[in-house]
Order: structure tokens, then C-alpha cells, then sequence
């Protein structure tokens, strides 16, 4: 097992994380992951991942191992429900989106491009646990060429 040295404030978000098994998926209650801004910059051609983002990733790692979440192989379809409960008015949930959908490639699913549905909301709970709540379902049915799916 990976010896995580985290922030106090960060293994103490972690203690709070929690993962519920679907029959055909995941629910995780998990830390807010850093922004897109934070998380990596471009110099040139190469993209640098800064030390918080590394830490989240093997925190989502560590988490995932403890619970025994097992991935959902390509070339399966996968649906991602995205509910963000941000600490305060700041923020896109559009670089959250990309963040996790990043955290969790390699340990919910095998890559992003399987995500075939996805919903994501914003909610201002400044009541002080902020957190993501993400729910990830393999898609059973099929729809035909051409039509939404909803």
C-alpha cells in the first residue's frame, strides 16, 4: 500500500469519502478535486500536473482500493452523474467536470471516451462540506443512430 502523505485538512476530507455499489456501477461521495486551472499548465507542448492534483489522484487511487471499486471495461458505455456542492460562489463546473472525469480514468472506467451520457449540476451548499458526488453506471440499453437517448 502507497504511504499517502496528504495535508491534515486533506486526509481528514478523505476520512468523510464514501462509495455505494449499484448493480451495474458506483456511487462516490468524494473531496472537491482542484480546479482545471490548478490542476495542470501547458509549457510548450507538454502538460505539467501541479503536486495537488498528483496527490488527488492517488488519494482516488487509495479509495478505490480500499472500497474494491472495479472498473468498467471498454468497450462498455458508461453514464456520469456529476453533483458538485461547492463551498463558494466560485468556480466552473465545467473544469470540475474535466478534473474528475480525469481522477477517475484508469479506476472507474478505462477512458473518458466511453462516458456515452452525462449530467452534471452546481449546487451553492455553503453550509461547509463541500464535496462531489459522482455516479458511474454502465449503459445496458441502446439507442437508435441518431436520436438524443434521453
Amino acid at each position: 500500500m502507497i504511504n499517502l502523505k496528504l495535508p491534515r485538512r486533506r486526509n481528514l476530507l478523505w476520512s468523510a469519502a464514501t462509495a455505494t455499489r449499484y448493480q451495474n456501477g458506483w456511487r462516490m461521495v468524494l473531496p472537491v478535486p482542484p480546479s482545471g486551472n490548478s490542476a495542470y499548465r501547458v509549457a510548450g507542448r507538454r502538460v505539467i500536473s501541479s503536486k495537488e492534483w498528483l496527490e488527488y489522484q492517488a488519494a482516488i487511487g487509495i479509495f478505490a482500493s480500499t472500497k474494491r471499486i472495479k472498473k468498467i471495461a471498454a468497450p462498455q458505455q458508461i453514464g456520469l452523474t456529476i453533483r458538485w456542492y461547492r463551498e463558494r460562489a466560485k468556480g466552473d463546473l465545467t473544469n470540475r467536470e474535466k478534473t474528475i472525469e480525469d481522477a477517475l480514468q484508469g479506476i472507474c472506467f478505462d477512458n473518458d471516451a466511453q462516458v456515452q451520457r452525462k449530467a452534471s449540476i452546481r449546487y451553492d451548499d455553503f453550509s461547509g462540506s463541500p464535496r462531489i458526488e459522482v455516479e458511474v453506471v454502465a449503459i445496458t440499453d441502446s439507442y437508435p443512430e441518431g436520436t438524443a437517448g434521453a
